[in-house]
């Protein structure tokens, strides 16, 4: 038999517990549903998918348009009549071979953890990570250190500390303009009293790969004097007491709640100033957070957004299955919420994605 080459579908680095992120392989599907692609040559089940319900949807969807699946390593094509019911079994294996690689992984970095050793790559904003220690990097650090003088010391708000950055055209950590979440994260962060705390957050499990915040949920580990301090922890302790006191003030006088991953990051784009949260109670539906300019509704006709809805919104157009607030909060610089009911997102890389806020869209 004559065959005819129909090109390569590789994904490098990317799981095979989800098909969410693997662009290549939704790419050779979309090819093999246009009627491009007859077979499909894969090494291995592993290679092809180790989510068993995903593998199996996939080779019977793909079997109902007539494309057969030929897995060389186990010898199954999905055409054979035993194809399905080894494919379950094997699928299974290679699914429990990775929730076990999982498990070490999370096993290893905890163990890391006890002991005060750091294992991600990244660091906070005034380090940088060199052999798993944390090194001061001195022009950054200076960053640091006026962003707690100012905000502890100099008596300054957040919105002011922020402000001042923008304007005197200093880098955010990712190299864009500074947002008041980020200046409150930075606020937060033991790291800059020489300790660290370990377990801040965890992967919700290893199908999803999703990143959560630990509530308690997991073990968290505090180690100290493991590397060099920018601020004491006196200057910490003081900054802490004020951000409570501060959130705390905020809950009695505008009936709004913690710390949410939009604080800062909601812009309007016809005054400038963040939108700010809001709680209210009807009747029928209970508590509800809504977002909305600090002008308005008197002097902004930008829309008011309801926190739920918001969420939904952005976790489809950023391709979450739900939203994550860790997630938008690694990869989201700032929301522009124009007059028109354009809602302008922009990352962190500095690409944007618009989609129009509908206000008679049906509330949940």
């Amino acid at each position: 038999m004559d065959w005819q080459y129909a090109g390569v579908y590789v994904d490098e680095g990317i799981s095979g517990t989800g098909i969410d992120k693997r662009d290549n392989f939704k790419r050779m599907i979309n090819a093999a549903d246009d009627g491009k692609i007859d077979v499909i040559l894969t090494k291995s089940i592993q290679r092809f998918a180790r989510n068993t319900v995903d593998l199996l949807e996939t080779v019977r969807h793909l079997k109902d348009i007539g494309v057969e699946v030929r897995f060389e390593k186990e010898n199954i094509s999905s055409m054979s009549g035993d194809g399905e019911l080894m494919l379950s079994i094997l699928a299974s294996f290679a699914q429990e071979e990775s929730r076990s690689l999982s498990e070490n992984v999370k096993w290893s970095k905890s163990k890391s953890a006890e002991k005060g050793v750091m294992t991600n790559a990244s660091a906070p904003y005034g380090y940088r990570c060199e052999n798993g220690t944390l090194l001061v990097v001195p022009e950054k650090a200076e960053v640091v250190k006026r962003i707690f003088t100012d905000y502890t010391k100099n008596k300054m708000t957040v919105y002011q500390v922020t402000k001042r950055l923008n304007s005197d055209n200093i880098p955010s950590p990712r190299g864009s303009v500074w947002s008041q979440s980020v200046v409150s994260r930075l606020l937060r962060n033991v790291t800059y009293t020489g300790n660290m705390l370990f377990g801040k957050t965890y992967v919700e499990n290893y199908l999803s790969h999703r990143r959560v915040w630990n509530h308690g949920e997991r073990p968290r580990y505090y180690a100290e004097g493991t590397h060099e301090a920018i601020i004491s922890s006196e200057l910490f302790a003081e900054t802490q007491e004020i951000l409570d006191k501060c959130m705390n003030l905020g809950r009695h006088a505008n009936r709004s709640v913690e710390y949410h991953c939009f604080t800062g990051k909601i812009i309007c784009g016809c005054c400038g100033k963040p939108f700010g949260r809001k709680l209210y109670t009807t009747k029928s539906k209970g508590d509800r957070y809504i977002w909305l300019c600090r002008n308005a509704p008197a002097k902004c006709p930008t829309a008011v957004l309801y926190e739920r809805e918001l969420e939904q919104m952005l976790a489809d157009e950023l391709g979450m299955r739900t939203f994550s607030a860790a997630e938008f909060e690694n990869k989201i610089s700032v929301i522009s919420v124009e007059p028109d009911d354009m809602v302008r997102v922009t990352a962190n890389d500095g690409s944007t994605v618009e989609f129009l806020y509908k206000r008679k869209r049906e509330r949940k």
